[in-house]
C-alpha cells in the first residue's frame, strides 16, 4: 500500500511525461499494486496494461484494480519476472520503481527480456525516484 500511495503522489508528473497515446499494449513489471498502469489507461483508455509481479503482490493488485474500476484495461499475471520470458508484442515496458533492487548482470537481463517482448517501435521506459 506504500507503494500505492507513492505513485498516487507523482501520478501527474509520470502521467503528462509518457509519449503512449498510440500504444495499445503495455507491460508494467514489478507493477506492484498497479497504481501506475491504472492511472496511465485511464489517461491512455485505448491502452491495455498487464502488471507482473510476485502472486502474493499480485492479489493487493487485483483488489486495488478492480475497485478504481480498471479491470477491463488493466490485468494482472503473477510470476517471477526473473524466471519466465515477458508476454510478447508489446507497444512500451515499464520498470517503475523496481530497478534499484536489481543487480547490473540481472538489469541487463531484464532490459534483454523487454526487448524481447516487445513490437517494432516500442519504448521502455525506467522510473526510479
Amino acid at each position: 500500500m506504500a507503494m500505492h500511495g507513492e505513485a498516487l503522489a507523482t501520478d501527474a508528473a509520470v502521467v503528462t511525461s509518457l509519449p503512449l497515446k498510440n500504444f495499445r499494449r503495455r507491460l508494467d513489471i514489478g507493477g506492484g499494486p498497479g497504481s501506475y498502469s491504472v492511472m496511465l489507461s485511464g489517461a491512455y483508455p485505448e491502452l491495455h496494461a498487464t502488471v507482473l509481479d510476485l502472486r502474493p503482490v499480485i492479489r493487493i493488485a487485483s483488489g486495488l484494480i478492480d475497485q478504481q474500476g480498471a479491470s477491463a484495461r488493466v490485468s494482472t499475471l503473477p510470476v517471477d519476472y526473473h524466471a519466465r520470458p515477458f508476454p510478447a508484442d508489446n507497444d512500451a515496458v515499464l520498470f517503475f520503481g523496481m530497478m534499484q533492487r536489481e543487480s547490473p548482470e540481472k538489469t541487463q537481463a531484464l532490459l534483454r527480456k523487454a526487448y524481447d517482448a516487445m513490437a517494432p517501435d516500442a519504448s521502455v521506459y525506467v522510473m526510479e525516484i
